[in-house]
């Protein structure tokens, strides 16, 4: 699931093995996982991997031959099965990120009628492909299916809380809301919800909406920050969840202003405010000389004990441009820990953590930090830009457009 179950914090709790014995394990290709995307004119895409007892699963799409989902073997990078599971045309700005949990695999697929695209959600055996029901129908978007206690969540308007056996639990609609309360017709679906035991957490265009795991309403934000040089309109992320309520609301551009902030879950109210360092009067001039003013974070927080670790930039004493970073925070209250080593590239990827290591995809590009100070250990190279990360118990996993890799210590033998 994305970032390691509904509460969305990021942190493997069982991992072993060091990250400077990684190498590349394997890397596949879309003719590897489907051998009928071989040739295909128009270069397939490959979702998000995700990761469940030693197989992954990714979705893989083309203009002409459709979506499949694959399984593969963790270790060995060999294809347990591949399923086609539309053929009846595609969007091609869709892509189907997968969620497995318990031994069944859901995803959101578009489906074209008369012309028109809506999505619904389909579950399939993990073991064996084999399709268990599919149920709903919405708008086409880049949702993924969020899976809690038996519950399945997929944000989008209205938002539906599905049972485990694909019946409608409920179904909220933008009419339903308070006129107070920030509208989910603009949440940002590429985005999953974040569900805890009593509450859904919604990212939306300009804030967040709670809603009860019974459906109704209970609060709402609007982030939109503003000051004497900043208008930011918000762009929040899928929060995470601990003690507190952790998102970053900044959009990112020239005058960028992303913040990580803690809510109290019960109303809504702000319990500390972080930004990365660039004071005031620093950040004025930049502005008025036209330069980068960057100094925002803006990824879903991991949250390992009592420290978040978000990726963001600033800009740094003595420099005119901006550069990318890990923050490691407090997550009680909100003060900076450590601000790691300098890396390459902007990123708005969450990072991983597991066995003390925090672990970043930005462009081309994986880095591996040490949890405790932010020093980078080491970095592996990409074919493309890598999205979301997975790892198990000794392996990472990421994928990029074109490529699915593995990253991990040489096999025993």
């Amino acid at each position: 699931m994305y970032q390691y179950g509904p509460t969305h914090r990021g942190v493997h709790p069982t991992a072993r093995g060091s990250p400077t014995e990684f190498d590349r394990r394997w890397r596949l290709e879309p003719a590897d996982l489907v051998p009928a995307f071989d040739g295909e004119e128009n270069p397939p895409r490959i979702s998000d991997p995700v990761v469940e007892d030693g197989t992954v699963y990714v979705t893989v799409s083309g203009l002409v031959r459709q979506y499949h989902i694959v399984a593969v073997d963790g270790e060995t990078g060999s294809v347990r099965w591949a399923k086609q599971v539309l053929d009846n045309g595609n969007h091609s700005e869709f892509v189907a990120h997968p969620t497995v949990t318990d031994g069944v695999v859901y995803v959101p697929l578009p489906e074209i009628s008369d012309g028109s695209i809506t999505q619904t959600v389909r579950a399939f055996d993990a073991a064996t492909g084999r399709q268990l029901w599919q149920a709903g129908d919405g708008p086409a978007l880049n949702g993924r299916v969020v899976a809690a206690d038996g519950d399945l969540y997929l944000g989008r308007e209205p938002l539906v809380a599905l049972r485990s056996d694909g019946s409608v639990n409920w179904e909220l609609a933008d009419g339903d809301r308070r006129e107070s309360d920030v509208s989910i017709s603009t949440a940002r679906w590429n985005w999953p919800v974040t569900v805890t035991e009593q509450r859904v957490y919604v990212p939306t265009g300009s804030g967040v909406c709670c809603i009860g795991r019974d459906g109704t309403y209970q609060w709402s934000r609007d982030l939109v920050y503003r000051d004497e040089i900043f208008s930011d309109g918000a762009q929040p992320y899928t929060p995470t969840v601990g003690r507190n309520v952790y998102i970053t609301t900044g959009g990112f551009g020239r005058l960028s202003n992303g913040r990580l902030l803690a809510l109290d879950p019960s109303d809504g109210s702000t319990v500390w405010d972080f930004q990365p360092p660039l004071d005031s009067d620093r950040r004025a001039e930049l502005v008025r000389e036209d330069k980068a003013a960057f100094a925002g974070v803006y990824s879903t927080p991991a949250l390992v004990d009592e420290t978040l670790y978000v990726v963001g930039a600033h800009v740094p004493e003595g420099s005119d441009s901006a550069t990318s970073y890990l923050y490691a925070v407090d997550a009680e209250s909100g003060e900076l820990r450590w601000t790691s080593d300098a890396f390459a590239n902007f990123t708005q990827r969450p990072p991983v953590v597991a066995n003390g290591t925090a672990y970043v995809a930005h462009g081309e590009r994986i880095s591996a930090f040490d949890a405790q100070t932010g020093t980078e250990l080491t970095y592996w190279e990409t074919d493309g830009v890598v999205r979301l990360l997975a790892i198990t118990d000794s392996i990472l996993y990421g994928s990029t457009r074109s490529y699915l890799y593995a990253f991990g210590e040489a096999p025993s033998g």
